[in-house]
């Protein structure tokens, strides 16, 4: 009866861990002259997003309503844009 309540209590430990997606800042440097000195600035551009499942998407500020989804690589080549 014991091993079966602890059983259980890992279960749902592992389930609520894993209930909650992780967020990445995405951001961008932009060095400016402050009085004569290099100033960095850092700006947040959006947030790349990973589910308890393990997909990937990135969501960018400037394109809102759009995500995009983050594939590993392929071995296949990639059209390139002129």
């Amino acid at each position: 009866m014991i091993q079966n309540k602890v059983l259980k209590l890992v279960v749902i430990t592992e389930l609520n861990s894993m209930s909650a997606s992780i967020f990445w800042d995405v951001c961008t440097k932009k060095t400016v002259e402050v009085d004569g000195e290099s100033k960095d600035i850092w700006l947040k551009a959006g947030v790349i997003k990973v589910t308890p499942y393990g997909k990937k998407y990135l969501q960018l500020y400037q394109q809102p309503n759009t995500d995009f989804f983050i594939f590993e690589p392929r071995d296949e080549e990639l059209p390139e844009i002129d």
